[in-house]
């Protein structure tokens, strides 16, 4: 949700801070088939389209360049693949996003 927020350039919001957050729901969904059935289908469908609708890394153009962000992951998680918040942060330091990045290595 906060990748929505962001790029709807709400005003009040001064700073974000994601936690181990999926940026790619494509890429999430093929690494854990259960995500697509348990939770995407149930929640929008699950089509390719609306998953990039509501993924971080096909939001970023559109990221407020004002609002901060601080992404947090941890390097052995094995819900959400740490390359998914690397590919975010370099999206979002290509298009000009505030963006710092601490990857936890335990």
């Amino acid at each position: 949700m906060a990748y929505l927020l962001l790029s709807q350039k709400i005003v009040r919001i001064k700073s974000v801070a994601i936690v181990s957050a999926p940026s790619d729901l494509q890429m999430w969904s093929r690494n854990r088939p259960a995500v697509l059935n348990n939770v995407l289908v149930p929640a929008f469908g699950g089509s390719i389209n609306e998953m990039k609708k509501r993924s971080g890394v096909y939001l970023v153009k559109k990221f407020n360049k004002n609002v901060p962000l601080f992404i947090l992951h941890g390097q052995l998680d094995d819900k959400v693949s740490v390359e998914s918040t690397l590919k975010m942060y370099d999206k979002c330091c290509k298009n000009g996003v505030p963006t710092r990045l601490l990857v936890l290595e335990d």
